[in-house]
Formats: C-alpha cells, sequence, structure tokens
C-alpha cells in the first residue's frame, strides 16, 4: 500500500512523499507509526528529507484523513486545518507550536 505524506516540514505545501507500507500493521496506530518508519530514507530512499516532524499523512481513518506528525505521535487534523497550513519553519511561532 502507498501512503502519502505532504512533506511541510521543511518544504512548502506541494511536495509529496509516497511511503510503502505493509499490510501487516496492527490497527491505525501501528499504520501511522509504520508509514513514519518506512519514511525514513534508511528504509525508502527518496531524493528528498525522510518523514519528520511536522509532516502530514494522509491516511483515512474514521472521520479523519490527514494526520499531522508531533514530538510524541500523531495529531489528526481536519481538512480545513490541513488546507490552512503553510509549509512548516516558515513561521517561527508554527514551529514552536510542535512542541506544545
Amino acid at each position: 500500500m502507498i501512503v502519502k505524506v505532504h512533506m511541510l516540514a521543511f518544504k512548502d505545501k506541494g511536495i509529496v512523499r509516497d511511503v510503502e507500507i505493509h499490510d501487516n500493521y496492527k490497527g491505525h496506530l501501528g499504520a501511522l507509526e509504520q508509514v513514519f518508519k518506512m519514511g525514513q530514507n534508511e528504509f525508502q530512499q527518496r531524493d528528498c528529507p525522510s518523514v519528520s516532524m511536522g509532516d502530514v499523512i494522509e491516511f483515512e481513518i474514521g472521520r479523519n484523513k490527514y494526520w499531522q506528525v508531533t514530538s510524541s505521535g500523531f495529531k489528526p487534523l481536519t481538512q480545513e486545518e490541513f488546507d490552512d497550513m503553510p509549509g512548516y519553519f516558515t513561521q517561527s511561532d508554527k514551529f514552536m507550536e510542535l512542541f506544545a
């Protein structure tokens, strides 16, 4: 299965990394964790940075389709929240929100 990750941590919106994951994950959290792990260049080399805090995983779970990688896991985002997001690290206040 291919999962799209919006690379917002170091790039502006529009850069998408395709991450291939196996179907043997356990539960929804397991799927997100596998996207994070397999999105590292050590596992799947790509011509962009590894998946990191601030990036947004596009993976539908219940009513949520977007999941932001945070310092302590994954934060669900609504479509509106995702649409309003600039690329991170272009505004220092947005960067600091990741640590809240």
